[in-house]
């Protein structure tokens, strides 16, 4: 068995690429030996620590300019969706409503009155223009 070098000879050693053969003790008693004798990295220790802390605050960043765009996002959909229905409503489901209330009315026989929103260019304009045919008087000819 092969007993240890001296520390100077260990420290010679001359790297792991192409260790000297002199027994597995040796290379493992002179592998702690060279590794208790390196410098210590703490230069590099404090590179990773900065460079992290670096990445999380950009990370921190990040997540909250996402958020921002996000409610952002969501809140111009609610807008969007507040719009459609306030469209719906007075564009087109008050305009049904007044129709019906006055073909109600011409039901009952009041040919007088007017039939809204028979102006219009549109569907309901249409629909108005079908019932102010019922409400004006036949002629005797008509049958």
């Amino acid at each position: 068995m092969a007993t240890l070098p001296a520390a100077r000879s260990c420290l010679s050693f001359p790297g792991p690429t192409r260790p000297r053969k002199r027994g597995n003790i040796w290379v493992e008693r002179c592998a702690l030996i060279r590794i208790s004798s390196r410098k210590p990295r703490r230069p590099r220790v404090e590179l990773n620590v900065s460079g992290s802390n670096k990445a999380a605050e950009l990370s921190k960043e990040t997540f909250a300019s996402i958020e921002f765009d996000l409610f952002a996002a969501i809140g111009f959909a609610g807008l969007l969706v507040l719009g459609a229905v306030v469209f719906v409503l007075t564009g087109i489901a008050n305009p049904i409503t007044g129709i019906t209330a006055s073909m109600r009315r011409l039901a009952d026989g009041d040919t007088g009155s007017e039939i809204p929103f028979a102006d219009r260019a549109d569907e309901i304009g249409s629909m108005a223009g079908a019932v102010e045919i019922f409400r004006r008087p036949r002629s005797p000819t008509s049958g």
